[in-house]
């Protein structure tokens, strides 16, 4: 079986969500996906070139040659690339599929949310046509759809009630590259990369509306008179996060609130174990790495109850509505105040985390391929 995957979101050094949710599936997929001998070849395709991903000579991997914008590059490139190396079954982890040039070739898609549909005035303009007007022709062009979450599959279902195609979810692994490591060691070391000498809660994710980090600023600045805590923001800025950014470092608490904008797995690890509170008041999510992540650090998590969050944290968070502000900066103080309640809290998180192992996941992806194939 020859298998092709858009790999675009792995092409680059810094990932996103999705290419950590890709990695993590490549590498951790068995050996027989690689079995030359059953006639197993896997193929990555990316408009641009592969800058840091470490095939381990198992994959085979393509590169555009026109240097085209990625949906440009899938809709007009990629479907010659498939063709020419005689691709059997193609798998988009990126919501949106070739319109034409797939003859032939089994199709799998993965759709990681529905957040242009739920809450499309938190997109930027360009994100939400793109979606809009491919991911329901992708839908009906494919043969089965992997969904991140269980409420992703209800949303799928809702916004396209005609869809006659099969689902099935499952859940991301966590990667295997974020590693709990001794409080006392990560805040050495955290104070000494990151001159935070302080104890902190943080956040972690890409600030855009949908993130809903204003919450989680606005509750600190109402609370930190109380608490010797800063609060760091690790992630990119992303869009429509200026005004919020200006106004926090002309505040009056600026200096108890530190910008890190990209971090290697190792720090986010170091972050993570380090941190009294971890805090993720998002209004959408299709499945939600950072409170995983966090929860497997030991770290304790105060999370938005909404969308596919319940699923991710289980019993083993705070669970509270994303919009009352007043609220978040109660459960904030009351965790930060209470050890006995933060040590529960980490010993949940850890035994929560281990339910999102990356090879099962891995293993269950490779087994709907074979699925495919086989039909």
């Amino acid at each position: 079986m020859r298998i092709g995957i858009d790999s675009r979101a792995i092409a680059k050094t810094r990932k996103s969500g999705i290419g950590v949710y890709l990695e993590t599936i490549l590498k951790n997929l068995p050996e027989e996906a690689f079995d030359a001998s059953s006639g197993n070849e896997v193929f990555l395709y990316s408009n641009k070139a592969f800058e840091s991903f470490n095939t381990d000579g198992r994959f085979k991997l393509r590169c555009g040659r026109f240097n085209l914008h990625g949906t440009v590059w899938a809709l007009a490139e990629l479907p010659g690339m498939l063709k020419n190396d005689g691709i059997e079954l193609f798998w988009s982890p990126l919501h949106v599929l070739p319109l034409t040039g797939l003859k032939n070739i089994k199709k799998l898609l993965t759709i990681h949310d529905m957040v242009f549909r739920r809450f499309p005035e938190t997109m930027e303009f360009k994100n939400f046509w793109i979606n809009r007007f491919l991911v329901g022709k992708s839908l009906n062009n494919c043969d089965l759809i992997l969904s991140d979450s269980i409420n992703t599959e209800r949303d799928i279902r809702f916004f396209y009630p005609r869809l006659n195609k099969p689902i099935r979810t499952v859940y991301p692994g966590l990667s295997t590259s974020i590693n709990r490591t001794s409080k006392e060691f990560s805040a050495r070391l955290v104070r000494e990369k990151y001159n935070i000498d302080k104890p902190y809660i943080l956040i972690v994710g890409t600030h855009e509306p949908r993130k809903n980090f204003s919450r989680a600023f606005e509750a600190f600045s109402r609370i930190c008179g109380s608490i010797p805590h800063q609060l760091v923001s690790a992630g990119a800025l992303g869009w429509k996060t200026e005004k919020l950014v200006s106004q926090i470092k002309n505040s009056a608490i600026s200096k108890r609130i530190t910008f890190l904008e990209y971090l290697d797995d190792e720090g986010l690890s170091n972050l993570y174990s380090a941190a009294d509170l971890f805090l993720f008041p998002s209004l959408y999510e299709g499945f939600g790495l950072p409170p995983l992540e966090a929860m497997s650090c030991g770290c304790p998590v105060i999370s938005s109850n909404r969308a596919s969050l319940p699923e991710v944290t289980g019993d083993a968070a705070v669970s509270i509505g994303p919009e009352d502000t007043n609220l978040w900066a109660s459960k904030i103080l009351e965790v930060l105040s209470d050890p006995a309640l933060r040590a529960s809290l980490s010993e949940k998180g850890l035994k929560q985390a281990e339910k999102f192992n990356p090879k099962a996941s891995a293993r269950a992806v490779w087994d709907t391929i074979k699925e495919l194939y086989a039909k």
